[in-house]
């Protein structure tokens, strides 16, 4: 198993460690600009302690601002419609839905702009990959959602800027850019971009406090962790690896499903069992 693909798959890990407590947010009805705050300076944070521990050069300045720029910002912008979201939509549409979408997408991206072609194995698990999913949709998902139309615009408004922020990991790789710099700065802007934002925006009511700093500081780990596996990941084929990456969304699946109980049938379980066969053309 190549080394990009074991980090994909770490990425993958975390990332759904990640969107399962954006749920436990959610459900907790939490400001999510107040978790991504937390969540975004304490991944900054570890990525600066990293980023002393191995200075080398940042070429060219440009790009690296550029790309910390977009990937912080739009990053922020995904998460908070992802929480949005899935306040309207349970976790067993929004995901395989994000899963569908996102990867299509990023093809595109991956084709067009970095020229990496796949080959028909590779296709395969693509295809596989991104059409299961669709499974899950029916029209009797309407009726125990909470307002699937609103929650599926803010699905795909997120995976939009979602796709274009993970991109900038490429950017990163091929231009051999300090990962851990790069971690640092993107949060760093889209916490200060999220806290201002929260000021302005919030109520007077109090927040629900220590339970919402420990899932914010949590998920800070969890997204440094998933980030920096990405970026690393990306030596490899972009689409495969994001394909890979949205795998993540057996986590907070299952997790969901176990711990609130949401609706889970026969259908959504050979969803399941797809998605992982899917791996086997994708490695």
């Amino acid at each position: 198993m190549e080394t990009w693909f074991i980090y994909a798959l770490l990425s993958g890990l975390a990332a759904g460690l990640y969107s399962f407590f954006l749920k436990v947010s959610a459900e907790k009805k939490h400001n999510g600009f107040l978790v991504s705050t937390y969540s975004m300076f304490v991944a900054s944070g570890l990525a600066l302690v990293f980023f002393i521990l191995s200075l080398d050069k940042i070429t060219p300045i440009c790009i690296f601002i550029l790309t910390a720029v977009v990937n912080g910002t739009f990053y922020l912008v995904a998460i908070i419609t992802r929480i949005a979201s899935l306040k309207n939509i349970h976790t067993t549409i929004y995901f395989p839905i994000y899963k569908t979408l996102g990867p299509i997408l990023m093809l595109l991206v991956s084709v067009f702009v970095f020229s990496e072609p796949l080959n028909a194995y590779e296709w395969v698990g693509f295809v596989l990959g991104i059409s299961v999913p669709l499974l899950l949709i029916s029209r009797s998902e309407n009726s125990i959602q909470t307002n699937l139309r609103k929650g599926l615009l803010y699905l795909v408004v997120g995976t939009v800027f979602a796709v274009i922020s993970s991109a900038t990991a490429k950017v990163v790789t091929v231009n051999n850019l300090n990962v851990f710099g790069y971690i640092f700065l993107s949060f760093l802007i889209s916490g200060f971009i999220s806290l201002t934002y929260y000021k302005l925006t919030s109520s007077q009511v109090a927040e629900s406090g220590e339970k919402l700093k420990r899932i914010g500081i949590l998920n800070g780990v969890l997204l440094f962790l998933s980030v920096y596996c990405f970026t690393k990941s990306t030596t490899g084929n972009l689409a495969i690896v994001y394909t890979v990456n949205s795998f993540s969304i057996l986590v907070p699946i299952i997790l969901a499903v176990f711990i609130y109980k949401e609706h889970f049938n026969l259908k959504k379980f050979i969803v399941i069992v797809l998605t992982l066969l899917s791996l086997l053309f994708l490695h």
